[in-house]
């Protein structure tokens, strides 16, 4: 029989994982009939030393490639700054349009935003989270002037740079004209307008569902179909119709997602359109929780406000809310929106004014901070204290490049009550959008306020915004007491005749 040597068998005889002449070093030669170590060499990468100081030991080091490798150099890992595309623009109105991009974030968490201007890149849209991946982007810009060339382009940074994307142009459409977005398509000299959309909050957020909301005018229409477009990575390509699909007249409508991933920022807007065209609102997005994450709710119901006030009502708060997540401290109210009215009760004519205010309730300061007030047809609103107006959606918007922690932002607008309005109620919506700094996502805080039309709207109209309906009703209840008395005055100064009797029936005594 041929003798077999233990160093070359095959086998590995003594455990050690290694087999045979020469990868076993017990093995001296391929006739060595003992494959045992007897004397370990000691390797760079199994020594159990951290050799060049990187923090990693023998081979959960990049730069060991066996135990048996000599040299645990470090492997250096370099990241790119992101890749920003400038695509084009669309949906491009007298007063807004849709910017158009596409980032390829090279692996590192990015973000991105539009720089937009006339002459220069003095307007920045919010700054929006994307992710790691790459894939299109689009964000809403408005107070556009009307008939007017404008530049745009796209930028993308993380934490290893930041690049922008070619300089694109575009022209705002001459006043008169709407524009159809489904097929790109002016209706011009016509007074007729697509309906307005104003994409307002996202509630009820779950590891894998939420309710978005909005608020929609339908405008010249008689009526307006309603959708929501929602997706991740700052696209929305999915779509999904409003639980109220066709709406008249302004109201507030919202929709129900679900199969959404957990932990995941996603990116919505609402759309509305009807003959005359189609828009919509702007982007905003929202971070689906996971099973111990803080789920901010924010209810929007609406209340009916008192037909017949028994006592002088005070304006109705639909909801404040207080919202984001402190991954820091593990607190939940880095910020709230709180907005009152001047008034309880308006008529037709009447001006009032709204106050909101944004509390930066965190111990750190929020950055790219956006405030957005609406209203409806109605009640237009007419100035404001800061920001920029835009008639055309009846909405202010006003932009902060940071608040400063436990400090505070407000904006006053001012409306006026449409004449021949046929509302019983109006409902003010604001909502302002925060960069959370600490996880690095877009929050969004809402709050809504309802003010009453008093009944006798139509006679404290025709006296003026200054006649409030319990004056009305003094001044009758004064008048007739005054007929009254001139009445009564009357009767006591009609002369009374007697009848005398006969000197026949006089008494004889």
């Amino acid at each position: 029989n041929p003798i077999t040597y233990a160093c070359s068998d095959g086998t590995d005889n003594d455990s050690d994982g290694l087999t045979d002449f020469p990868a076993d070093p017990g093995c001296t030669s391929a006739t060595d009939a003992n494959e045992t170590n007897t004397t370990q060499q000691v390797y760079a990468c199994n020594d159990n030393i951290d050799n060049d100081g990187d923090g990693l030991v023998d081979t959960q080091d990049p730069g060991c490639m066996t135990y048996f490798d000599n040299d645990e150099y470090n492997v250096t890992i370099t990241g790119h700054a992101p890749t920003a595309t400038t695509t084009s623009a669309t949906s491009i109105g007298s007063y807004d349009a849709v910017l158009g991009g596409s980032v390829v974030a090279n692996n590192s968490y990015t973000y991105y935003w539009f720089e937009y201007g006339t002459n220069s890149f003095s307007n920045t849209s919010s700054q929006m989270s994307f992710g790691t991946g790459s894939g299109n982007v689009n964000q809403a810009i408005g107070s556009l002037t009307p008939n007017t060339n404008y530049q745009f382009r796209i930028c993308a940074s993380n934490s290893y740079g930041q690049n922008c994307g070619s300089t694109m142009n575009f022209t705002s459409v001459q006043t008169g004209c709407t524009s159809n977005c489904g097929g790109c398509t002016y209706n011009c000299g016509t007074t007729n307008t697509a309906p307005t959309v104003n994409t307002s909050s996202a509630s009820n957020v779950t590891d894998t569902s939420a309710t978005v909301y909005a608020y929609v005018t339908t405008n010249s229409g008689n009526t307006a179909s309603v959708w929501f477009k929602y997706g991740t990575g700052g696209n929305t390509g999915y779509t999904t119709y409003a639980t109220q699909q066709t709406i008249y007249g302004s109201q507030s409508v919202n929709a129900f997602l679900t199969n959404l991933q957990p932990n995941t920022v996603y990116s919505f807007q609402a759309c509305a359109s009807n003959q005359y065209g189609q828009n919509c609102g702007t982007v905003l997005s929202f971070l689906t929780t996971n099973t111990n994450a803080y789920v901010p709710t924010q209810p929007p119901y609406y209340p009916s406000y008192p037909t017949y006030p028994t006592q002088p009502q005070q304006p109705i708060v639909i909801y404040t809310n207080t919202g984001g997540y402190d991954y820091g401290t593990g607190s939940s109210n880095l910020a709230s929106l709180k907005i009152n009215a001047s008034r309880s009760e308006v008529v037709r004519n009447d001006v009032v004014s709204y106050n909101v205010t944004l509390t930066n309730d965190s111990n750190r300061s929020l950055k790219n901070v956006k405030i957005n007030v609406s209203a409806p047809a109605d009640l237009v609103i007419t100035s404001t204290s800061t920001g920029e107006l835009s008639f055309n959606t009846n909405s202010v918007t006003v932009a902060f490049s940071s608040i400063a922690a436990g400090d505070s932002r407000s904006v006053t607008v001012t409306a006026h009550v449409a004449s021949n309005t046929t509302a019983s109620s109006f409902v003010v919506h604001a909502d302002a959008s925060y960069l959370n700094t600490s996880s690095g996502d877009r929050e969004t805080v809402t709050a809504e306020v309802m003010t009453g039309v008093t009944r006798n709207g139509l006679l404290a109209g025709a006296f003026g915004a200054g006649f409030g309906g319990g004056i009305i009703w003094f001044l009758i209840i004064i008048l007739v007491i005054l007929l009254g008395v001139l009445a009564f005055s009357r009767s006591r100064r009609e002369p009374k005749y007697e009848t005398h009797m006969p000197p026949s029936r006089w008494p004889t005594k």
